[in-house]
C-alpha cells in the first residue's frame, strides 16, 4: 500500500483511497478539486463530487469553497511556503516558478464567482438530477418526487397480498401456510426485503405465480377426503381395536421387536386421540411417524419369512388416509411454493403502479433507473 501524496496522485485513471475517520478524506478531495481546477483545466460546473449524506455533501462543498479560496489568497500574497503545514503555498509556489502564476489566478476567480454551480451532490441526489435532465431518454416524470420511505410501501403490497390468497381460501390451506409451511406475513415481508437487497440479479428458482395449476377448490376436495379418511380411521378404532392390538401385539406371524405389548397400546392411543381430536391436513411428522406403524406395508415389513401376513380393516383404513395424506401433503407443498414465489411478481407489478400512481420514486429506482 502507497502512503497518500495528493499533490502527486495522477489526476487521469481510476485510484482507490482508503482511509479511517479523521485521516482526511475530505482534504484530499478538496486538493482534488483544486488541482483539476489548476492543472487540467477543468471549470469547477466540470467536476462532478459525490458523497453518501446530506450533511457530508453541505461539508464538502463547504470544505471546497474554501479550499479555493486560500488558494487564491495564496496566489495574492507572498507567504512562505514553509508557513503553510498543508502543502498548499509550496505547491502554488512550484507552479509560480513554472509561470502558472496569472492562470491559476484567473481559473480561482472564474472557479470560485461559478461556484455554486459546483456538482457536488450525494448519490441518490446525483441520479435524480441526471434523470430529470434526460428526463426523454429515462421515462422520468418532470414532477416526480422523492419518497425516502419505500419499507412502508413494501409492506403495504405485502400485505394486500397476503389478503388477495388467503381471504377466500379454505381455513385448512391457511393453517397449513402458516404452521407448516411457514409461509406467513412476516416471513413473506423478510422475503420482499431479501429481493429488495438483490433488486435487479436473477433470482432462482425464478419468480412466477408457481402454482397456477393448483386449483384451491381441487385442494378443498382433498382436504374433505382426507378427513373422511381420518374419520374412518376412528370409526375402525371403535369397531375393531381389541383386535388389530392383539394381532400386532401376539401374533407368532410377527416379529415383536417394536410391536411389543408396550408399544402397540401407547401408539394406538396417541392415534385414537388425534383421529377424534382437531387436526389439519397433512398429517404432522410426530404423529404420522405413530399411524404409518398400522399401514399394511409395514406390518408386512415385520412378517416372518414363511408367514403370512396379517390383515386387519383398521389397516386398510390407514392405507386409505396415508395416500390421501400423501396427495395432500405434495399439492399443499407445491400451492405455499406458489404463495411464496407469486409474491415478487406481484410485488415488483404493484410497486411499478403505485409509484406511477403517486408520481413518486425511492432512492433504489434512482440508483436503477440511473444504470
Amino acid at each position: 500500500m502507497n502512503p497518500l501524496l495528493p499533490y502527486d496522485l495522477p489526476l487521469d485513471g481510476a485510484h482507490l483511497i482508503e482511509a479511517s475517520a479523521g485521516t482526511g478524506k475530505t482534504f484530499t478531495i478538496a486538493t482534488l478539486v483544486l488541482r483539476l481546477v489548476l492543472e487540467a483545466g477543468r471549470t469547477i460546473d466540470e467536476i462532478l463530487v459525490v458523497t453518501f449524506t446530506r450533511a457530508a455533501t453541505a461539508e464538502l462543498r463547504d470544505r471546497i469553497r474554501r479550499r479555493l479560496a486560500e488558494a487564491l489568497a495564496l496566489c495574492s500574497s507572498s507567504t512562505p511556503p514553509d508557513a503553510d503545514p498543508t502543502g498548499l503555498a509550496a505547491h502554488l509556489a512550484r507552479r509560480r516558478a513554472a509561470g502558472h502564476g496569472p492562470a491559476d489566478l484567473q481559473a480561482l476567480t472564474a472557479a470560485l464567482r461559478s461556484f455554486d454551480t459546483a456538482p457536488i451532490f450525494t448519490i441518490h441526489g446525483f441520479c435524480q438530477r441526471v434523470l430529470q435532465e434526460f428526463a426523454f431518454e429515462s421515462g422520468m416524470s418532470f414532477e416526480a418526487t422523492l419518497a425516502e420511505d419505500s419499507l412502508a410501501l413494501q409492506r403495504e403490497i405485502v400485505a394486500d397480498y397476503w389478503a388477495t390468497r388467503t381471504y377466500a381460501a379454505p381455513r385448512s390451506l391457511v393453517d397449513y401456510l402458516i404452521h407448516q409451511a411457514n409461509v406467513t406475513p412476516t416471513t413473506l415481508d423478510a422475503l420482499a426485503d431479501a429481493a429488495a437487497r438483490a433488486r435487479g440479479i436473477e433470482l432462482t428458482p425464478a419468480p412466477s405465480s408457481g402454482d397456477a395449476a393448483i386449483d384451491p377448490a381441487d385442494l378443498d376436495a382433498s382436504v374433505v377426503a382426507w378427513q373422511a379418511a381420518r374419520a374412518a380411521v376412528a370409526a375402525r378404532l371403535d369397531a375393531g381395536r381389541t383386535e388389530a392390538e392383539a394381532i400386532l401385539s401376539h401374533s407368532p406371524a410377527l416379529r415383536h421387536g417394536s410391536y411389543t405389548r408396550t408399544n402397540v397400546p401407547r401408539w394406538l392411543d396417541q392415534v385414537d386421540a388425534w383421529a377424534r381430536g382437531h387436526a389439519t391436513p397433512p398429517s404432522e411428522d410426530a404423529i404420522r411417524e405413530k399411524w404409518v406403524r398400522f399401514t399394511s406395508d409395514a406390518v408386512d415389513a415385520a412378517t416372518k419369512d414363511g408367514h403370512a401376513t396379517p390383515h386387519h380393516p383398521l389397516f386398510d383404513a390407514i392405507d386409505r388416509l396415508r395416500d390421501v395424506d400423501d396427495v395432500v401433503s405434495e399439492a399443499m407443498a407445491r400451492w405455499a411454493e406458489g404463495v411464496r414465489l407469486g409474491l415478487l411478481p406481484y410485488l415488483r407489478r404493484e410497486t411499478d403502479v403505485r409509484r406511477r400512481r403517486a408520481n413518486a420514486q425511492t432512492f433504489d429506482d434512482l440508483l436503477h433507473d440511473l444504470a
